[in-house]
């Protein structure tokens, strides 16, 4: 018996994997009614909105490249930057039938989106604990998904 479900999960991965000579097996057709949602989200989380960055306020980019070149605060204006920048949604695109997102950080064309945890200590208007979080790109928050009493 665990020899023939051996089989057949080696048949199935042969016949469903990309070659150089062909596409995988698939149904011939994107099956729009049956997709996975594509953000991740942890229910019951405290989620903490960020402010939406309108004005790109950070160096030119060749000044990153300049010696004793100051770091930005950590505070809740540039994590909101930097995630808004690096894996924020960019677009939402539409075919008049059905919506997709654009993210700055895209996948590689599947339905496995990049994803950013944080560890970040207490930060004024943000959270006054060491948190574990989960960037929530589609509502651009802080999933907060657990709470230290202790400082980094």
């Amino acid at each position: 018996m665990i020899d023939n479900n051996l089989q057949t999960i080696f048949r199935y991965h042969e016949e469903t994997k990309h070659s150089q000579k062909r596409y995988a097996r698939s149904l011939g057709y994107m099956d729009w009614a049956n997709q996975p949602n594509p953000y991740r989200n942890y229910k019951g989380s405290k989620e903490l909105l960020l402010p939406l960055a309108d004005v790109h306020v950070t160096l030119p980019y060749h000044l990153i490249f300049e010696k004793n070149m100051p770091s930005a605060p950590l505070l809740i204006d540039s994590i909101s930057q930097f995630l808004q920048f690096s894996m924020g949604v960019a677009a939402i695109k539409s075919d008049g039938q059905n919506q997709w997102a654009l993210r700055c950080n895209a996948s590689s064309g599947n339905l496995h989106p990049s994803e950013a945890y944080l560890i970040l200590p207490p930060i004024k208007r943000l959270h006054e604990q060491t948190t574990l979080s989960h960037y929530a790109p589609k509502n651009h928050a802080l999933e907060i998904l657990k709470s230290y009493d202790c400082t980094l």
